[in-house]
């Protein structure tokens, strides 16, 4: 039996004796009105009135009339009924595991109401500013921000711009012979002439100073470059974080993709580069291309970071017959086909063919770019791997 079926069975017999004692108390009355009567009556004599209803159950409660029905019941609370003993079954050590368990659930109430304090507050404020304020128009809560999908489409993916990992074409060196690299693996002279690659020949100012050595270049191409312009497309190609120095470097002779081939020296004073030109350009009808296709790409949450998965095959070209072979490895002793060039772009042809290749033959590369460090909210090249 639990506490409150105890309190109610308590309360029941306490009522059960009070209703038998107003009983006893009302035959008491009634008697003493008859017997007063009998005593006024001269014909009664002495005689007395017999009660025939039930005998009186001894009582230590005063009937008195100047006593209320409250004190009577105080006394009679507890004390005076002996059955009520008979049925008290809570111990103490009840009691406490309940005081216990109330305080535990206090405690939980007043965390929630602590938890729950901001939005009731946010609520409260919003309901009592629209009560004085017929006008009262709520702010929307700001929606979470959605993502756009990332497809090979995207311009995103479109206006990537890649690393050079095949610096001269009259070699076969190339950052692909590597399984990984990172940033940190490009030599400061490929980061810097990697940048130039991405200056637009409009940003660059006429020359008419001294030079401090020979100049090779032609009238055209007298011209300067600001440096903080080219640190500007640095950090725009690998982040913010990447480890650099501003000094002298050179680009390679046999590259096709610019003009200012050859030397640039730097102006610390004046924080500027020089273009000197000079150099020697390797003079070989065979030239050596690094041939990646792109073909899939994918992010991280929230596109923070972005993969580009590409088909990569390694070209050596005659550059007098247009005749060239296609090779599976960056060392070039696996071959997968060979042919003969109808356009002068070999690098741009080249990857029609691979194209149209059959894929499971060639090796796959994962290129890794991310918005983290990256200026200008663009993607900034982070590394790449081969997969395995």
């Amino acid at each position: 039996m639990n506490n409150e079926e105890y309190e109610k069975e308590k309360e029941k017999m306490r009522r059960e004796i009070l209703d038998e004692m107003e009983k006893d108390q009302m035959r008491k009355e009634i008697l003493d009105e008859l017997n007063t009567k009998g005593r006024e009556n001269p014909n009664s004599g002495s005689e007395t009135i017999q009660s025939f209803g039930q005998a009186k159950k001894k009582s230590t409660v005063s009937f008195s009339k100047e006593a209320k029905s409250e004190e009577s019941e105080e006394k009679i609370d507890d004390d005076n009924v002996p059955a009520l003993e008979a049925i008290s079954i809570t111990p103490k050590q009840s009691m406490s595991k309940v005081s216990k368990v109330m305080i535990g659930v206090s405690l939980v109430l007043v965390i929630v109401a602590i938890a729950c304090f901001p939005l009731i507050y946010d609520k409260a404020n919003d309901f009592f500013a629209k009560l004085g304020n017929s006008d009262y128009i709520p702010i929307p809560d700001e929606p979470e921000k959605q993502y756009d999908k990332i497809t090979m489409d995207s311009e995103v993916v479109k206006n990537l711009k890649y690393p050079v990992m095949h610096n001269d074409p009259a070699t076969k060196d190339t950052y692909f012979s590597k399984d990984k690299i990172s940033t940190s693996d490009f030599t400061n002279n490929d980061l810097l002439y990697r940048s130039l690659l991405d200056v637009l020949e409009g940003n660059m100012a006429p020359y008419s100073g001294k030079y401090s050595g020979k100049y090779c270049g032609s009238g055209a191409t007298k011209v300067s470059l600001d440096g903080d312009y080219l640190e500007l497309r640095l950090t725009g190609l690998f982040s913010r974080n990447v480890n650099y120095t501003l000094t002298d470097f050179t680009v390679p002779m046999n590259r096709l993709d610019t003009k200012y081939v050859g030397n640039w020296k730097y102006d610390a004073k004046n924080n500027r580069f020089i273009y000197y030109g000079c150099g020697t350009k390797t003079k070989t009808n065979l030239n050596y291309y690094d041939i990646s296709v792109p073909y899939e790409v994918s992010t991280s949450e929230k596109n923070v970071n972005l993969y580009v998965d590409s088909y990569v095959a390694f070209a050596l070209v005659n550059t007098k017959s247009k005749e060239y072979i296609l090779y599976k490895d960056a060392a070039y002793t696996e071959e997968l086909s060979r042919g003969t060039l109808k356009t002068n772009d070999a690098s741009e042809e080249l990857k029609t063919v691979v194209k149209d290749m059959d894929k499971a033959s060639i090796n796959k590369y994962k290129y890794t770019y991310t918005i983290e460090g990256c200026p200008y909210l663009d993607y900034c090249f982070a590394s790449g791997e081969w997969v395995k």
